[in-house]
C-alpha cells in the first residue's frame, strides 16, 4: 500500500521523488501509479494536454436511444468497475475492487505490458480484470467515462456526452473503444458534461451544480434545450441544479452531495462553507422524490482542514469504498455514518496521498452495470389503510420473471429473523407489477413491520429491494386503536362504531352510510376476509354474524373507505 507523507518529496514504495519530478509534462509511473497527474482544474491544461490542441474533433452525434430511456442509479447491479492505467488509486483498493466486483481497465498499447505485470504482481488474476486498449489523457474515468442507460427495447448502452475538458480528446473518445469491447450500444450527444457533476436516482431525476449551463456549447443553448438533450439521451425528465456551495475550482456535485437511495441524499458540512451547504441542503429537502415525498437530507462532516472527501466514495453492489484522511476519530465517524445510513453494506476505507476534498475515489472510478440485470423497484410509501406493498420486477435479460418466486419477506420489528414469505400477486394487465399485503400486529402496541421484496428470473439471477436485504430493509409504523368486545370505538370524522356483540359484529353510524363506499376486513397476514358493501346497511345499526364475515378468533384490521378518505382500525375477535 502506498503511504502518504509529502513534505519535501513524495514517498512511494520507499522511493523518494523530488517535488520537481512531480510536475514533469510526461507521465511518470512508479509501481503502476501515475505520480505526476495534471491539475483536476479544467482551466489549467498542462503541457501534456496541449499536444491535442488546437485541432479538436469529436465523433458526430447519433440519434438518441429509443424511448423510454432509463439511466442506471449508482447502487444498481454492476458487473465491473472502470478505472484507468497508470492508476490514480491505491493498489489495496484496486485489489478489493477486483475481488469484490471485477475491474475493467483502460490502458494504452504502450502501457499494456506494464499493466499486466503490475496487476499480476498485486495478486489480481486475468479472470478479475479486463483490459481495454485505448489512449487516455487522465485517470478521471468518472468525468469522461460511460453513462449506462436502457432504451425502450431494454437494450443497454453508453449514452456518451462530450467531455467538457475539450483539450482531453483521448479521454473523450475512449467510450468509442469501450462500447464495442463491452458489446453494447453507444449513443452520442452534443451535450457537454462531466460525470463528477451529475447524479441520478434511476427514475429520471438528476442533479448537478448549475455550472453545467456554462460549459462550452451548452452556453449557446437555452437551459430548456440542455434539459431536453438530457431527457432525450439520458432519460432525465426532472433536472435540479444548485449554485456550487464550495466556491471551488471544480463545481462538481460529487464533492458535496450524493444520492444514497431514491429518497435519501447526503450533503456535507466542512466547517468553512456550511452556510452555503445548508442552503443547498434546504433546497434539496424541499424537492419531491420519485415516490412523491420530500427528500430526506442527512449531513456528513467532512472537515476542510483535514482534506476530508468522505462524500466522494463509490457505492457498488453491496460495498461502499470510502476515502479516509488518517484522522482516526473523523474516519471512524464517517464509516459509522455509512453503516447507519446504508444498512447491509460493507464499508471499506482507504487512505492515499493523492486524495483531496474535490478528488478521490468517486472521481476515478465508474460502475459498469449488468446488461441483463433483474431490476426490483419497491415504492416504500405504503398506504397504511391497506398495507399493500407494490413492486416493479423487470428482467432486462428477457428470459422471464419467475412469477412463483416473487416474495414479500417480512418480520415484526424486533424479531431477529425474516421468517415470513408472502407470494406477491401479478397485477392484471401489468406483467412487471406485483403486490402483496403486510401483516397486522399481534399486540396492542404500535404496528412496526420490516420488509423487503425478493425476486428471481429464468436467467438464474435473483435480486432484492433494498439491494442489501436482509441487512437492509424497509419499515412501516403506524398507530392502530384496539377495539374490545362490546365497546364502541368511533372512526372519526365519519362517526362509525364497529364492535363485537356475542357472535356478531355491529356496525353503526350517527351520520348515515351515504358517503361510505366499502368496509374491508383483513387478517394478520394481509389477506382479505370480507369486503362489505354498505348499500346493504340500514339506518342506525347493522348486525352481521361472524360466520358470514368468515371471522374466527384473532386480530383483524378494518378499513372504512369513504368518498374522501380511508380510515383504519383494529378489532380483536373472541369466539
Amino acid at each position: 500500500m502506498f503511504k502518504l507523507i509529502i513534505i519535501s518529496g513524495l514517498i512511494l514504495g520507499g522511493m523518494i521523488l523530488p517535488l520537481s519530478a512531480q510536475t514533469a509534462p510526461s507521465e511518470l509511473i512508479v509501481e503502476g501509479r501515475w505520480v505526476n497527474p495534471p491539475s483536476h482544474d479544467p482551466g489549467i491544461p498542462s503541457e501534456l494536454f496541449n499536444r491535442n490542441m488546437p485541432d479538436v474533433e469529436y465523433q458526430d452525434a447519433t440519434n438518441p436511444p429509443l424511448t423510454p430511456v432509463r439511466m442506471c442509479a449508482e447502487w444498481e447491479p454492476a458487473v465491473s468497475v472502470l478505472i484507468r492505467y497508470p492508476l490514480g488509486l491505491p493498489w489495496d483498493l484496486v485489489e478489493d475492487l477486483a475481488q469484490d466486483v471485477h475491474v475493467t481497465c483502460l490502458v494504452s498499447s504502450s502501457n499494456y505490458n506494464s499493466a499486466q505485470s503490475q496487476f499480476t504482481s498485486h495478486g489480481i488474476s486475468s479472470s478479475q480484470v479486463d483490459f481495454v486498449i485505448t489512449n487516455t489523457d487522465t485517470y478521471w474515468t468518472r468525468d469522461y467515462g460511460p453513462w449506462f442507460v436502457f432504451d425502450g427495447q431494454d437494450t443497454i448502452g453508453i449514452s456518451d456526452h462530450v467531455y467538457n475538458r475539450t483539450y482531453r480528446v483521448d479521454d473523450d473518445q475512449s467510450n468509442w473503444y469501450l462500447a464495442p469491447d463491452l458489446g453494447v450500444e453507444l449513443w452520442k450527444t452534443d451535450l457537454r458534461h462531466t460525470g463528477g457533476n451529475f447524479m441520478c436516482d434511476g427514475h429520471g431525476i438528476g442533479m448537478s451544480s448549475d455550472d453545467v449551463y456554462n460549459y462550452s456549447f451548452n452556453s449557446s443553448l437555452t437551459q430548456d434545450s440542455v434539459n431536453n438533450l438530457m431527457n432525450a439521451y439520458w432519460g432525465i425528465h426532472t433536472y435540479h441544479t444548485f449554485s456550487d456551495p464550495l466556491g471551488s475550482y471544480i463545481d462538481h456535485i460529487d464533492c458535496y452531495a450524493k444520492f444514497l437511495n431514491e429518497e435519501k441524499i447526503v450533503v456535507i458540512t466542512n466547517g468553512v462553507d456550511d452556510y452555503s451547504l445548508n442552503q443547498v441542503a434546504n433546497q434539496i429537502s424541499g424537492l419531491t422524490s420519485c415516490f412523491g415525498r420530500n427528500y430526506q437530507v442527512v449531513r456528513l462532516s467532512c472537515p476542510d482542514n483535514h482534506d476530508a472527501a468522505y462524500v466522494n466514495c463509490l457505492i457498488v453492489n453491496s460495498f461502499v469504498y470510502l476515502p479516509l484522511t488518517g484522522y482516526y476519530d473523523e474516519d471512524t465517524a464517517a464509516i459509522h455514518f455509512y453503516e447507519r445510513e446504508l444498512p447491509g453494506y460493507t464499508v471499506k476505507g482507504y487512505q492515499d496521498y493523492s486524495f483531496e476534498p474535490t478528488d478521490a475515489i468517486h472521481c476515478r472510478t465508474k460502475a459498469i452495470y449488468d446488461p441483463g440485470m433483474l431490476y426490483v423497484d419497491v415504492n416504500p410509501h405504503v398506504d397504511t389503510s391497506e398495507l399493500k406493498v407494490k413492486a416493479l420486477v423487470h428482467d432486462y435479460n428477457g428470459m422471464g420473471v419467475k412469477t412463483d418466486s416473487v416474495f414479500l419477506v417480512w418480520r415484526f420489528s424486533g424479531d431477529s429473523l425474516f421468517s415470513n414469505f408472502e407470494l406477491m400477486n401479478q397485477i392484471s394487465g401489468f406483467p412487471d407489477s406485483f403486490e402483496a399485503y403486510l401483516p397486522l400486529p399481534v399486540s396492542e402496541e404500535t404496528l412496526s413491520v420490516d420488509y423487503y421484496v425478493f425476486a428471481a428470473d429464468n436467467s438464474g439471477r435473483h435480486s432484492t429491494d433494498p439491494y442489501t436485504a436482509p441487512g437492509g430493509y424497509y419499515n412501516i409504523d403506524y398507530e392502530v386503536m384496539g377495539i374490545e368486545q362490546g365497546v364502541q370505538n368511533l372512526i372519526l370524522p365519519e362517526r362509525i362504531a364497529i364492535y363485537q356483540q356475542d357472535n356478531k359484529l355491529v356496525f353503526s353510524s350517527s351520520t348515515g352510510w351515504g358517503n361510505v363506499q366499502e368496509i374491508r376486513i383483513m387478517d394478520i397476514t394481509g389477506r382479505i376476509r370480507s369486503e362489505i358493501n354498505t348499500n346493504m346497511f340500514t339506518e342506525g345499526q347493522t348486525i352481521i354474524s361472524l360466520d358470514r364475515l368468515n371471522l374466527t378468533s384473532g386480530i383483524y384490521l378494518i378499513t372504512v373507505r369513504t368518498d374522501q378518505n380511508n380510515f383504519t382500525d383494529k378489532i380483536n375477535i373472541i369466539r
